[in-house]
């Protein structure tokens, strides 16, 4: 799970560079970015948190079977 959510954060990242790009955009970019930053964002706390939740499960599973 966890390096799961590591190479889907990945492909995530990879999203970065299309909403905030260098140089200069177009006008309707405002529009573009303004409409998929918050999924960009959500995302990326989502595949945060599960990579602590899969990090945690992965070094203490264990310990949680035995309780």
């Amino acid at each position: 799970m966890t390096v799961l959510c590591l190479v889907l954060d990945l492909k995530v990242f990879s999203i970065h560079g299309r909403l905030f790009p260098s140089g200069y955009v177009s006008l309707g970019f405002g529009a573009f970015k303004d409409k998929y930053l918050p999924i960009y964002n959500s995302l990326t706390v989502v595949l945060l948190v599960l990579t602590g939740i899969g990090t945690v499960i992965w070094g203490y599973g264990d310990l949680f079977v035995s309780i």
